[in-house]
């Protein structure tokens, strides 16, 4: 997580770091190391492979032994170029992978600009290093090479004993965005907080919004099997929640639901929901949901039919969402946690047997098997005994015997056929005692096949009889689908309503009828054709004054333009499917929540925003993210540094979940609280144990984590004193610190000016690390600067003779801003230095007025006729 790099001016450019190196005389505790250590500017820190790692603007730097010696991969052995813009080690499926993203400057225009690599992997060390390629399939994706897309962190994760889970890698980019791969790398794509986000990318060199560039990103594995990737952007911070898919809806493709009538009252009974991608189970009020899958008993993926009786459910399956091919009967006699097959029942399996629906009469269960025709139990499915409805013509030509639909009313039993509806008149012992067929005609009016049969029962005392019918030449389709209705049992049929679209079911509200199909929802009232749009949205009040009609709502979703396929209604509750999603409704209709469910691998989905409109949070620029897990609190903390885009303050906030327990019994899990605990940002956190380091201009700073939190009002910070024994200071005054990393014995701490190595125990210098003959002779720091808070920008320079010095500053447009040092006389040696020789500027204007953010340029004139020129960026 390079957090240097995320001071440059936010919106405008990305500036490049420029290297800083120390002065040659050496204090105690410092060793000179080998030439493998190459920068006094240290951005980032990380242990791989039990080496520690340094991100630095001349490659990457590593030791295998604590500092004794070092290492470096720069363009000369492997890297794409030598400036390191964020680096991380993630877990793979091949061990501990190690992803660095890096930089180059080109020259447009006679400026020098930040292009970005994107970023590359090494799977041994960094003996060899493959770098992704996004101009070629797959990962042929816009924006992420070139000017101003700066990646500034990493992160990733992978669980072997969780394959679910996958390999997932992130990073963010200034302008590129967030992008994603489930894949360990091999795959890439860029992921958005909402649709609406992902519009700037499509539009060609649009300038991305505020929350679309990205700082900062980490995963949080402390919510069991499901992850959470925190991201920071100049426009807030967003939780992006993978869930585990047995801990949400996989179902999209609704084909049946399913009211579970012994397992809960009120708003906490359950309702079940089939479909093409397996089985889903939720109470009715809240949107927490359960699936389960073939690792939970169920023979196949795909779920065709359900009925919920007798203490048991019963699951009809077929093998995937892809192949309709019948895998038998299950049962769950634990409420859909747990499921057993039924065996050694051929006609359950197979191509053409398909369970497609159930119906109960008189505590026997009766099941369609398309093909297979008929089944009955009269154990609550202990055993089945075959029956064929039309006994007389058994051939397979005869489609009476090919069953898609029953319903049961009094001792009827109506059938649905390839062939039309054929009414069983059953027996109190449950034999059949005589049938009545009608045969719909297969013409431009009207449809033969019944795939739903329902009854409606009316104000009157009256029972009508509903029909859904379909085509059954799909190839010619010279047919209707239709839906018809009997006030006689079966025995005639009024016109039918034809739509000019698929019809799929009917539902009850009383008298009121609403029909679905690929058109949405219709209803009518009475018996004319259903022409109404029954509307099912998900809204939110605009106020919650009761004086406001009733319909001033804003529509969060809707399902009104889905193709709907199924609908249950028990009392006050509806419940409708579709091919995208379902809703449920506990007070008829007026108000539904909508469940979308999420088949994209990469989309997360949860996505749950943070900004200053939260308390605990003062701003909206997010450069740096902790995850903390050794704490007191269920979930793991985060730690975010805040700094304002436009407005608020700087400041460390963290946020620290509880489980709350509402009156109604129901428990939200993870309700995050936020609180502010500094009042600066932060470049980069580290955690030992319970406790934390901040890495910070102000110097590497620590706490006691609970005590932030559960303690007095009082931030109860330490700064940790780089000073040697005899009290030296270590480090320039000013000197900010950019990275800090906890390993087995030390805390490793990264500056604008060296490396200081502190022993974990007591965090006592154990060394500090810099270069004695600077690469660098001329340069500013900090880069970028802050003119906020009294900070000052040093400027280090070497004189090789007496001579005469002249600093100035320039802005953008090379007008004059300000003449810092004025012609005077430095001796030889290296500066800056105390007292009188130390020039800094304070970020004011000749005229005692702070500049406005922006790149400026400094220049540094010897009397011997040479000069440097170097630049700034100046920031909020």
């Amino acid at each position: 997580m390079n957090r240097a790099y995320k001071q440059f001016l936010l919106i405008l450019f990305v500036i490049l770091f420029v290297p800083v190196v120390g002065n040659a005389d050496i204090p105690e505790f410092f060793d000179q190391p080998d030439t493998g250590y190459t920068s006094n500017v240290v951005t980032d820190i990380i242990m791989h492979n039990g080496s520690i790692w340094f991100a630095t603007d001349l490659g990457l730097n590593f030791s295998n032994d604590s500092g004794k010696t070092w290492f470096i991969y720069d363009q000369t052995n492997g890297l794409v170029s030598p400036s390191i813009s964020a680096f991380a080690s993630v877990p793979s499926q091949f061990g501990q992978r190690i992803w660095v993203a890096t930089n180059h400057e080109q020259r447009i225009s006679d400026i020098n600009v930040g292009i970005s690599d994107g970023v590359s992997y090494s799977d041994d060390n960094g003996q060899t290093w493959t770098q992704i390629d996004f101009e070629t399939a797959p990962n042929d994706i816009p924006y992420v090479w070139g000017g101003d897309r700066t990646i500034f962190d990493i992160t990733g994760h992978y669980d072997p004993f969780n394959d679910s889970l996958d390999n997932w890698v992130f990073f963010t980019a200034f302008a590129g965005g967030f992008l994603a791969s489930r894949d360990g790398g091999d795959s890439w794509r860029r992921i958005f907080p909402s649709s609406s986000d992902s519009i700037q990318f499509a539009t060609p060199n649009a300038q991305p919004s505020l929350r679309n560039r990205y700082f900062s990103c980490v995963v949080d594995t402390s919510h069991g099997d499901s992850i959470n990737v925190w991201s920071g952007t100049a426009g807030g911070m967003f939780q992006y929640i993978y869930a585990e898919p047995k801990d949400k809806a996989v179902t999209k493709n609704i084909t049946d639901i399913e009211f579970c009538d012994n397992c809960g009252t009120g708003d906490s009974s359950l309702v079940f929901y089939g479909g093409l991608e397996g089985f889903t189970k939720g109470n009715k009020q809240n949107s927490q949901y359960v699936s389960k899958f073939i690792s939970d008993g169920l023979p196949g993926g795909q779920i065709t039919a359900m009925l919920d009786f007798g203490g048991k459910l019963f699951v009809g399956t077929a093998v995937s969402a892809d192949d309709h091919t019948s895998t038998g009967l299950a049962t769950s006699t634990d409420f859909g946690e747990t499921f057993t097959t039924t065996d050694n029942i051929p006609a359950f399996e197979g191509a053409g047997h398909k369970i497609s629906d159930f119906a109960v009469m008189n505590n026997r269960i009766y099941m369609a098997l398309e093909e297979n025709s008929l089944y009955v139990s009269n154990d609550t499915g202990l055993s089945w005994q075959f029956v064929i409805v039309d006994p007389l013509n058994t051939s397979p030509a005869n489609r009476r015997n090919v069953v898609h639909a029953l319903e049961a009313i009094g001792d009827t039993l109506n059938v649905g056929t390839d062939s039309g509806l054929v009414r069983l008149f059953i027996s109190l012992s449950g034999a059949v005692d005589s049938t009545r067929n009608f045969v719909f005609p297969e013409d431009q009016n009207s449809s033969t096949k019944v795939i739903k049969l329902r009854t409606q029962t009316l104000s009157n005392g009256n029972q009508r009889l509903w029909s859904v019918n379909v085509p059954l030449d799909t190839v010619l389709n010279l047919s209707t689908s239709i839906i018809v209705y009997s006030d006689d049992g079966g025995v005639t049929f009024p016109i039918p309503f034809s739509f000019n679209s698929f019809n799929s079911d009917v539902g009850f509200l009383g008298d009121t009828t609403i029909v679905l199909g690929g058109y949405g929802a219709l209803y009518t009232p009475n018996n004319f054709l259903p022409s109404a749009s029954f509307p099912i949205y998900e809204k939110y009040p605009i106020s919650i004054d009761t004086t406001i009609p009733e319909t001033t709502f804003i529509v969060l979703d809707s399902l009104n333009a889905d193709s709907l396929t199924t609908i249950e209604i028990k009392g006050d509750t509806i419940v409708v499917g579709g091919n995208n999603g379902f809703a449920i409704s506990v007070d008829r209709g007026n108000s539904f929540n909508i469940t979308r469910v999420n088949t994209d691998l990469l989309a997360a989905d949860v996505v749950l925003s943070i900004t200053s409109a939260v308390n605990g949070i003062d701003g909206d620029w997010v450069p740096a993210i902790g995850v903390q897990y050794e704490t007191s609190d269920p979930y793991a903390r985060i730690w975010a540094s805040i700094r304002p885009t436009f407005s608020g303050a700087p400041g460390i906030s963290v946020g620290f979940a509880t489980d709350v327990v509402l009156p109604s019994g129901d428990t939200l899990k993870d309700q995050r609280i936020w609180g502010k605990v500094y009042n600066d940002f932060a470049w980069n956190f580290a955690f030992d144990s319970n406790r934390v380091f901040a890495a910070t201009n102000n110097g590497l700073i620590y706490a006691d984590s609970d005590s932030l939190i559960y303690g007095s009002a009082s931030y109860d910070w330490t700064t940790v004193e780089m000073t040697d024994s005899s009290g030296t200071d270590l480090l320039l005054a000013g000197t900010p610190v950019y990275a800090v990393e906890v390993d087995d014995d030390f805390v490793w701490v990264g500056t604008g000016d060296r490396t200081i190595r502190l022993n974990r125990e007591d965090l006592g210098i154990s060394k500090a690390f810099y270069v004695v003959d600077p690469i660098e002779e001329v340069y500013a720091f900090p880069i970028p600067f802050s003119h906020v808070n009294t900070n000052r920008l040093d400027f280090h320079f070497v004189v090789k003779q007496e001579t005469d010095i002249t600093i100035e500053i320039y802005d953008f447009a090379m007008h004059l801003v300000r003449r810092v040092v004025d012609n005077v006389t430095y001796a030889p040696g290296t500066y800056p230095t105390v007292g009188f020789e130390r020039r800094t500027w304070d970020g004011l204007n000749g005229d005692g007025v702070k500049v406005a953010v922006g790149m400026y340029y400094f220049k540094i004139t010897y009397s011997t006729g040479e000069a440097h020129w170097g630049k700034i960026a100046v920031i909020p």
